[in-house]
């Protein structure tokens, strides 16, 4: 709502894969059951819409781009929702693992 009333032109990508993954990793490598780290997230892009900003929520890799576009185009701060795999790990992370 900030970004709203200040008319601030900014995007903001979340990447929301419904669940708190670092501690899930942390539970399953010490060997405690899995518990309290997976849930529904709120609909971020509707969030950005009810304040007052602009959403779009990404479902397809080859969706991306347009929503990126619209983002930038629409001259309102945005939130662009990206849906990933909670089982997947993007590359740039698996040395951690």
């Amino acid at each position: 709502t900030t970004a709203v009333r200040e008319n601030l032109n900014i995007v903001a990508i979340v990447f929301n894969d419904n669940v708190l993954k670092n501690i899930k990793k942390e539970l399953v490598r010490d060997g405690y059951p899995i518990f309290g780290v997976e849930f529904p997230n709120p609909n971020f892009a509707q969030f950005a819409e009810s304040c007052g900003g602009f959403g779009v929520r990404v479902e397809k890799p080859d969706k991306l781009d347009e929503a990126l576009q619209e983002a930038l185009k629409s001259n309102k701060p945005a939130i662009v929702e990206i849906i990933i795999d909670p089982d997947k790990t993007a590359a740039s992370t698996k040395k951690i693992d």
